[in-house]
Parts: C-alpha cells; structure tokens; sequence
C-alpha cells in the first residue's frame, strides 16, 4: 500500500494544476467580460492571496448559481466545470489523506 502513496501524490498534484488552471480561466473570464461583477466579488486573484471576505463572495457566485443571472452560455458551463471538479478534488484530497493516514499508521513509510 505505500507505493500507492507517492501515486496519490502525484494524482493530487495534477488535479491541483487543473484546478488552478480552471479558477483562472473562471477569474479571467469574469474580469475581462463582466468587471462589474468582478468587482462586486472583491477583484479576486488567482495569483495573490485573497481575503476571506472575497472567498467567500466567489464560493457563493459558484455554489448559489448567481452566475446563472448573468446569462452566459460558456460561464455557466465553466462554473459548472468548477463546481464538479472542486467536489471531485475534495473527494481525492480525502482519499489521500485517508491513505496518508493508513500508511503511516501501519508504520510502512516510504524511504527517500
């Protein structure tokens, strides 16, 4: 089971990159077609830290579907994207840490 660990790993990582790549499109798309609403949500960045209170606010246009007032074909089905894959990534984050978890409880740490 501990040479699963590192592929685990790896898979979180790749979904990591897929998901920053996602939210930039998401935050991309927002500021360059609608900066009203970008600005309603706190001019949020992928790049930099943002503040709760804007975190918040662009969990909430995501999860409340008040992307859907906007009308817009391909962000709807981007935010769709987002919404499905932010569930996928949590589930494999639990699993990962489910099996972290395992493997250092039965004392089989990989080496190096």
């Amino acid at each position: 089971m501990e040479n699963t660990l590192p592929i685990a790993f790896g898979v979180l990582a790749v979904f990591a990159c897929v998901g920053f790549f996602l939210n930039y499109r998401f935050l991309a798309y927002v500021r360059e077609k609608y900066p009203d609403r970008w600005n309603e949500l706190g001019s949020p960045s992928v790049l930099m830290p943002n503040s709760v209170k804007i975190n918040l606010a662009v969990m909430s246009f995501l999860w409340r579907g008040k992307y859907l007032e906007i009308g817009d074909g391909y962000l709807t089905k981007l935010c769709g994207w987002l919404r499905v894959f932010s569930l996928a990534y949590l589930v494999l984050f639990g699993v990962v840490v489910a099996l972290f978890c395992v493997v250092i409880s039965s004392g089989n740490v990989p080496k190096g």
